[in-house]
């Protein structure tokens, strides 16, 4: 059987190659997902919705796989995304902005499938990269 990091793998690759039939064949039926806005969606079809979601603001969006580390039926992946804003993220009209996203992806696997996912990203940065928000000035030396 495949290790949680084999199936992190080819998640990513799947993801990657917009190939959302395989990137549902590997999410178990009891799937939960977890994103960086902290709402937890349930089931293969929403975690299909939301890759499909993500893909549809930035089309062109590929993620490489910096660092992955398992143990047992879990693997995490230090991830970095890049893409083109070209439809509205959080409310924010499409900028044609690049963004560049660096994440955390853990996947639990059960039974060779991915069961649950907590994907950690800094949306501070996102919003920052795509000029919807300032960084604040420095703090005063003292």
């Amino acid at each position: 059987m495949a290790s949680a990091g084999d199936i992190h793998q080819l998640f990513v690759q799947a993801w990657n190659k917009r190939d959302f039939a395989t990137f549902r064949k590997l999410l178990a039926a009891d799937y939960i997902y977890i994103g960086a806005d902290g709402k937890e969606l349930k089931g293969p079809d929403a975690g299909v919705a939301a890759a499909q979601g993500f893909a549809a603001i930035f089309p062109d969006a590929q993620t490489k796989i910096i660092s992955m580390y398992d143990s047992g039926n879990a693997s995490v992946g230090e991830f970095i995304t890049t893409g083109t804003q070209k439809n509205a993220f959080l409310g924010i009209p499409a900028t044609n902005k690049s963004v560049m996203i660096q994440r955390c992806n853990i996947i639990t696997v059960s039974n060779g499938l991915i069961s649950s996912e907590h994907d950690y990203t800094n949306l501070l940065s996102v919003l920052l990269q795509i000029g919807a928000t300032v960084a604040p000035p420095p703090a005063p030396r003292q």
